[in-house]
């Protein structure tokens, strides 16, 4: 818990209206009744599988002094502070910033977010700090790490309370970087309303999440939100792909510095790029200078994503020769455009699972040599079914060979997924909708010297169908069918 305070104190700074005369003193401020203690602020809030309206007395027999609602409840105990706002989901997050406003400042905090490159790019960074033997703590797709400690997350960006947690941690272990994968989603949940980032990367904006954001221009706005809340001072910066269509308007909401990076007209900018299927390499100019760089990652898209990296870390004050001897030594991301060979066939796990995430990683493939290429891919259930013609489309067009199969179906009908995706689909093409047997379908109809890409779930080691949480890995199907 951040700073103890006086509840009147901590009332007139989030604006609620108070006619109790006698002040107290509060320990913390929780939204879950199991968590509370005595002298606790429950706050109410309605999630999707519970109501916190639902649970006011047990939070008070647990001790809570303050109760704070949205939504009609039971106001039966006299000695128990009752409060009534229009968001309560909002003023929670509102008090918890007054509360942990003065931690916030002992920690560097780094946002990235965009509908691609997030999980890379955060990975590249959190590495390069311990490659530096500089303490940091990664909050991302795969969990949250810190040292050689992973504690699993449900969502990409946690819920707020568990940010604040994670920055006492850093405290209290002296850690110097908090860095973050910021979704859409978890801004316009909330989950990271008064979260001060020190720099912000924006990586690009595509089509993504629209089942939940109804429209590219909602999504854009909620972007928007966090750029322009980073104050205007020496330590902080905000990155942006030059060459994103988003570009020209997070550039003119950002207040602070801003620093651009792309192939063309950027401050930061990659040329002479030479790709191979385990490898890359180009020239990065910055300014009028030139360094050359050498990567085991590959892909256009990876280019982006180092340039953003180096973007930040370079104008953090990081030697460049440094940065360049880190990208020659730093691994492959697990399900990241991962490679696996056999008899003479290249297979390729990667998480890809939006149009232009597809579309980037079918790019980067084009000249390497493949006589032909096989895709296995499905769509998620219960997701954005906008994108599911969007991806067939381009599979139409950039793949010689397609096998549509399951990922995730949920609730929602398989073979209306497969359906919605053969919308944009012309050519003869395979379904098969155990995902396993649709890899090895492709390897044993593939022929020397083809690649197979195995998109959408990357390290996911799980399918869910239902209520059922299957267990099951591309990256273990693949070693399996070839016999790694």
């Amino acid at each position: 818990m951040g700073d103890c305070v006086r509840l009147f104190k901590l009332l007139k700074k989030v604006n609620i209206n108070n006619c109790y005369k006698k002040d107290i003193k509060i320990n913390a401020v929780v939204c879950d009744s199991r968590k509370v203690v005595i002298n606790d602020i429950f706050v109410c809030i309605k999630g999707q599988n519970h109501d916190g309206h639902d649970y006011v007395n047990e939070a008070i027999d647990k001790g809570a002094s303050v109760i704070i609602y949205q939504n009609d409840i039971i106001k039966n105990n006299p000695n128990i502070y009752y409060f009534r706002v229009e968001n309560s989901k909002k003023i929670y997050s509102q008090l918890l910033e007054v509360i942990y406003e003065r931690l916030q400042k002992k920690v560097n905090i780094i946002g990235v977010t965009g509908t691609n490159g997030k999980t890379s790019i955060t990975t590249l960074i959190h590495n390069f700090f311990s490659y530096k033997s500089i303490p940091s703590m990664l909050i991302g797709t795969n969990g949250i790490y810190y040292g050689d400690k992973l504690n699993n997350s449900i969502n990409t960006t946690p819920d707020i309370d568990v940010i604040y947690n994670c920055i006492e941690k850093c405290i209290k272990e002296k850690i110097k970087y908090l860095i973050m994968e910021v979704s859409s989603i978890a801004i316009e949940e909330l989950r990271v309303y008064g979260i001060k980032f020190n720099q912000l990367i924006m990586t690009n904006l595509t089509v993504d999440h629209l089942d939940y954001h109804k429209d590219i221009s909602s999504y854009l706005y909620t972007k928007g939100i966090i750029f322009s809340k980073i104050k205007n001072d020496n330590k902080n910066f905000v990155i942006l792909n030059k060459d994103d269509k988003s570009f020209d308007l997070f550039n003119r909401i950002s207040e602070c510095k801003v620093i651009s990076y792309g192939l063309d007209r950027a401050k930061i900018t990659a040329e002479n790029i030479s790709y191979k299927i385990d490898k890359m390499s180009f020239s990065i100019r910055i300014g009028n200078s030139y360094y050359e760089a050498s990567t085991n990652l590959v892909g256009k898209f990876n280019v982006y994503n180092i340039l953003a990296f180096v973007a930040l870390v370079y104008n953090l004050g990081y030697e460049i020769n440094d940065i360049l001897y880190y990208l020659t030594i730093f691994r492959k991301i697990p399900g990241r455009m991962e490679v696996f060979r056999s008899e003479n066939k290249t297979l390729i796990v990667d998480y890809a699972h939006t149009p232009d995430g597809v579309k980037q990683v079918l790019d980067s493939i084009k000249n390497m040599g493949f006589k032909n290429t096989w895709v296995v891919m499905g769509c998620g259930g219960n997701r954005d079914s906008s994108k599911r013609s969007m991806i067939g489309s381009i599979l139409d067009e950039c793949a010689d060979n397609i096998v549509l199969t399951n990922d995730n179906p949920r609730f929602e009908d398989e073979q209306k997924i497969i359906n919605d995706i053969e919308e944009g689909i012309k050519k003869e093409h395979y379904v098969c909708l155990d995902r396993y047997k649709a890899i090895k379908l492709a390897y044993d109809k593939s022929s020397s010297n083809d690649v197979i890409l195995i998109l959408g779930k990357g390290v996911e080691k799980v399918q869910i169908k239902e209520n059922e949480v299957i267990k099951y890995s591309d990256i273990e199907a693949v070693k399996d069918i070839i016999g790694g």
